[in-house]
């Protein structure tokens, strides 16, 4: 049921994608620690959290990704895999991207319903508001603007906007609903219908449809490729197929590990595809049909860590906002879950992870949930959704959990049954680690200062003030305290008495996220493998270093 995702992808292509990043600055360590990587950098340059639409950059021949995780537009060098931010947070968060020839950019901002738009040079313009679930994206020759909306927009309207005057013009409404297209050279607007599976032709200045082919599941993608056929993609499988436009004929190409999102083509055919789950954006060569990596990441986001043993061996689990992962201390081999196409699975998503046993549970910010999970079989055993921004978690003594809740400024106890609060009057809580019976540290990150907690009383005792934006804590097997402190960029360590040693510095903490508390993000966490190494897992470009301290 858990796979290693470098084992998929060679059973199904026949060879192992590199998986060597090249490294950005590595952190370093202080009054006498050393830090060496466990997952290393995953991008060169800046890092992609998540990708949602992947488009061509037809002025100057880059891959564009855009991201509603990361609410930025990325660009990427299709010859050096070179990553740089072209839109930042939050401007920049959408569905889908595509670059005009002049060097004006258009993308989709799906969960704010808006239409965004950029000339070469010029500032972010917003073309049209209110427009809900607003998904495909494509421009027309003499730069006007199509797109549409997907899944319960009333009527799902296909419309146009001219940059220059902002007029909107409606295309068609009640139509079959349609997902990432573009136009051909005859001016034709070639796109999928979503749920039934076809190939569509719209002519959008008279709205006359046709049908092309069909027999797809879930059709994400449609591009028209620079040979004279079509590319079509299905997410949920992980299918790429050629389309004879003006046959109908369907030849598969590859099938991907799922889920995949869009597709992009450049001049050479060269089909560009974005994998959400890992941040990864595949190559496919649609005549050899050899599939390389662009970019190749691990995580989606990358959150809070916890070590146990997984069938008898130690493993690691970090939260992941797309569904949470194992890793392999020895080899470091990441593991995410197969997507199913099943909305009872549990999903795992997460910003912060705890493990007992058979069960794991997860808090996740984007979206304001809790769970519990059960590993084996992947089965749901209860949520709550009563705390609206969940950070640090651990299970109790009955499996119940322990949740920092920033922006409710307390510690709550959560089950089955609801939530209650154990603390409160915190100044943004978001770590929390077990600190003998009945007792638990929280970092205050807002306040600045690490707490100890009696959970029979829920009376506060500060034991360190002054930290920088405190994250993740720990305390290790001897008793001492580690806490990150994103404000810093750095690990320290934390004396009884309140003493600040920092052993670690230079990480990238502090990676700003949408639908998440700005101030914060995801916020980074801490683990203890049994041979006593530490690791903290770096929310800034979704690395996990390993951290040797000196003896107490």
């Amino acid at each position: 049921m858990f796979m290693d995702r470098a084992f998929v992808v060679s059973c199904l292509f026949g060879f192992i994608v590199a998986t060597e990043p090249t490294a950005n600055a590595a952190p370093t360590g202080r009054n006498g620690a050393t830090v060496t990587p466990l997952v290393a950098p995953q991008f060169k340059g800046a890092t992609i959290y998540g990708m949602n639409g992947v488009g061509w950059g037809k002025a100057d021949g880059m891959v564009y990704v855009v991201s509603d995780l990361a609410g930025a537009v990325y660009r990427v060098d299709p010859k050096t895999s070179e990553v740089s931010v072209a839109v930042p947070f939050s401007d920049g968060g959408g569905d889908d991207v595509i670059q005009h020839s002049d060097g004006a950019l258009a993308w989709t901002a799906t969960s704010e319903g808006e239409l965004r738009y950029r000339k070469k040079g010029g500032k972010v313009e917003v073309l049209a508001h209110n427009v809900p679930r607003v998904n495909p994206v494509a421009f027309r020759d003499d730069g006007r603007v199509v797109a549409s909306q997907v899944g319960t927009a009333p009527g799902l309207p296909l419309f146009e906007v001219d940059p220059k005057t902002k007029v909107k013009r409606i295309i068609s409404t009640g139509q079959e609903e349609m997902n990432s297209f573009s136009f051909g050279p005859d001016g034709l607007l070639y796109g999928p219908a979503i749920a039934l599976g076809k190939v569509l032709q719209v002519n959008v200045d008279t709205n006359e449809r046709k049908t092309l082919a069909e027999g797809f599941a879930r059709l994400a993608s449609v591009k028209w490729d620079p040979r004279g056929y079509l590319i079509a993609l299905e997410s949920r499988v992980g299918h790429i197929s050629k389309v004879d436009p003006k046959t109908g004929v369907i030849e598969r190409l590859v099938t991907l590990p799922p889920l995949v999102d869009n597709t992009a083509q450049g001049p050479d055919s060269t089909i560009y595809v974005s994998s959400p789950p890992d941040s990864t954006v595949w190559t496919v060569n649609p005549d050899t049909r050899a599939v390389g990596a662009l970019v190749q990441g691990w995580f989606s986001a990358l959150g809070g860590l916890a070590i146990a043993d997984l069938n008898g061996v130690e493993t690691m689990y970090a939260a992941d906002d797309n569904t949470y992962r194992t890793i392999d201390l020895a080899s470091a081999k990441v593991t995410r879950r197969h997507y199913k196409n099943d909305p009872a699975q549990a999903g795992g998503g997460s910003n912060d992870i705890a493990v007992k046993g058979g069960l794991v549970a997860v808090s996740r910010l984007r979206g304001g949930v809790v769970q519990v999970i059960q590993h084996e079989g992947e089965k749901l055993v209860w949520e709550s959704k009563e705390i609206e921004t969940p950070y640090g978690i651990l299970f109790s003594s009955d499996n119940a959990v322990l949740v920092a809740d920033h922006d409710g400024g307390r510690i709550a106890r959560v089950d089955s049954k609801g939530a209650t609060t154990v603390a409160s009057g915190l100044k943004g809580p978001v770590g929390l680690v077990k600190d003998g019976p009945g007792q638990v540290l929280v970092t205050e990150r807002a306040g600045g200062v690490l707490t100890r907690v009696d959970l029979a009383t829920g009376k506060g005792e500060r034991v360190a003030k002054g930290l920088n934006k405190p994250e993740g804590v720990i305390v290790l097997a001897d008793g001492r305290i580690v806490v990150v402190e994103a404000g810093k960029r750095r690990v320290s360590l934390v004396s009884r008495k309140g003493k600040v040693t920092p052993v670690a510095q230079g990480f990238r903490f502090d990676a700003k996220l949408t639908h998440t508390p700005e101030s914060v993000g995801f916020a980074a966490g801490l683990a203890q493998a049994r041979d006593g190494a530490l690791y903290v897992s770096d929310d800034g470009d979704s690395t996990i270093w390993k951290i040797a301290l000196p003896p107490g």
